[in-house]
């Protein structure tokens, strides 16, 4: 599973932006991620909006197609409106690209 993520908003208005393939993850990680992105909570969290928390941080999220022909999925997501495991799973991917930027090297040898 191919997953673009961008991050706005927040205190600072921090913006964060990146690509991961679950494939090139953990075993015990990218099943974590794919099983969460693929619970209803993902669908039913982007469909609610947080009119009091100003600054509050909105996640897109983008699923691309395993095949050629497949469903691309896109989400907008506000923290302050989220369930708590898919905040988990879009923090897990978010620490993941942070991660993998702060030590490209290392992640090339975690990917395989």
């Amino acid at each position: 599973m191919k997953i673009l993520l961008k991050t706005s908003g927040g205190f600072a208005n921090l913006r964060i932006d990146g690509v991961l393939d679950t494939d090139q993850l953990p075993p015990e990680l990218a099943e974590r991620i794919e099983r969460g992105l693929a619970s209803d909570a993902l669908r039913d969290a982007a469909t609610l909006d947080n009119p009091v928390l100003a600054d509050g941080t909105v996640y897109e999220l983008t699923i691309l197609p395993e095949t050629e022909g497949g469903e691309r999925r896109h989400f907008v997501i506000d923290d302050a409106a989220v369930a708590d495991e898919i905040l988990d799973v879009l923090d897990a991917i978010l620490h993941e690209i942070i991660r993998r930027r702060r030590d490209p090297a290392r992640s090339r040898d975690d990917d395989g």
